[in-house]
């Protein structure tokens, strides 16, 4: 990677699936399982619907469908659970997973069916909705997973993005439909709208994304991130004090790209935490070499949402400045403030991790803050006019 920031700016089971409530839950022993060649209809972790049987109800509501009356689904899909699952355990995304069922549930109607359709993924069927009503439920749904969710004694804000799909007007079929409202929720999640309608052009533009992604696991195996460099000048002694990583990518076919067309993919598939070890790595080996060569710049590397909820984060910080003889002083971290209130318990809980190693922290804002944390110590107090720096002490 050649040397040359990185922006991250900023159920009642009940409800749903009324006629299959006798479906077999594991661990139930008083329940005897389902005879050979029944199909279970019921996921084994939430107690709610599974795929199979929205694809069921899917047939049944499009073959009863009432003239002019619309059959809608939604895919909820959750932000940012892989690294909840990394962060936490995946003992404590079972327990999300548990609750998040019955959040979405107290928004909908008995005769609306609820499932998960499998991982972080679930799935709203309507069958007897007209448009307007269906988008009210999916405001409604968002609407019901702000307040955090208790796990352990771990208050865990979660966010959501909803892909809404409509029989006849987008699909008529129980694949198409589930298909075109999966291109509605990558939309949504894509923009950052909480819910989103399918579109046509959507189509494309999932395939489009799809590719993007691949290009971009590619580009991190391969040689493809760049880094540049902008100076910090001390106006007062009009002197160079420091430098912030930029990370761009030298696409092999679109050319140069900014980091506001993959950082976004990069955060929604994962790709987050090694994108920005690569740029760690880069950084502070270019830092290492300008100190050879009698300049001691530090170099600053922002970190997003997910970074903060990375467990290895502060042992690969080390790592790398003991791997390189750098003094924690080369490196600053440095937060936004929109990444700090996206997830303030994450952020306070690694800075404490962090600063067992020296590392500078910086917290940016564009208006006047206070921080947002219960005590003074606890981060940097920062201003419109100026950063304030904390040394991790």
């Amino acid at each position: 990677m050649s040397a040359q920031w990185l922006a991250c700016r900023p159920v009642v089971p009940g409800a749903s699936i009324m006629p299959y409530q006798s479906a077999w839950l594991p661990g139930r022993l008083e329940t005897p399982p389902p005879p050979r060649g029944t199909q279970v209809v019921t996921d084994d972790l939430t107690g709610l619907g599974n795929r199979r049987l929205l694809y069921r109800q899917l047939d049944t509501a499009l073959a009863h469908r009432a003239e002019g009356r619309s059959v809608a689904l939604l895919i909820v899909d959750l932000d940012r659970f892989k690294e909840i699952n990394d962060a936490l355990g995946h003992h404590m995304g079972d327990q999300l997973l548990r609750q998040i069922g019955p959040r979405l549930a107290s928004q909908l109607r008995t005769d609306d069916l609820l499932v998960r359709l499998g991982g972080d993924e679930f799935a709203v069927l309507l069958a007897d909705r007209d448009p307007a009503s269906a988008t009210t439920v999916a405001q409604r749904l968002l609407d019901a997973l702000e307040e955090p969710f208790d796990l352990e004694g771990v208050a865990l804000h979660v966010d959501a993005s909803i892909g809404l799909a409509l029989c006849p007007d987008h699909a008529g079929t129980p694949i198409a439909l589930l298909q075109r409202a999966d291109v509605a929720m990558y939309q949504a999640k894509a923009g950052h709208h909480g819910w989103q309608t399918y579109a046509l052009v959507g189509q494309h533009q999932a395939r489009d994304r799809l590719q993007t992604i691949e290009d971009l696991r590619a580009a991190l195996a391969g040689d493809e991130l760049l880094v540049h460099y902008q100076p910090k000048i001390d106006p007062r002694a009009h002197n160079v004090v420091g430098v912030e990583a930029l990370v761009r990518w030298s696409h092999p076919t679109q050319g140069l790209l900014y980091p506001d067309t993959f950082l976004p993919l990069a955060e929604q598939t994962g790709l987050m935490r090694q994108l920005t070890l690569v740029v760690l790595q880069t950084a502070l080996r270019q830092g290492q070499a300008w100190r050879q060569a009698g300049l001691d710049l530090p170099v600053a590397v922002n970190l997003s949402v997910a970074n903060l909820l990375d467990a290895h984060l502060a042992r690969q910080v080390g790592d790398l400045l003991a791997g390189l003889r750098l003094p924690a002083r080369a490196l600053e971290l440095e937060l936004t403030e929109d990444t700090l209130m996206a997830d303030r318990c994450a952020a306070s809980r690694r800075w404490p991790t962090c600063e067992r190693w020296g590392c500078a922290w910086r917290s940016t804002t564009t208006a006047p803050a206070t921080p947002p944390w219960p005590t003074s110590r606890s981060w940097p107090s920062t201003s419109s006019s100026s950063t304030s720096r904390s040394s991790c002490a």
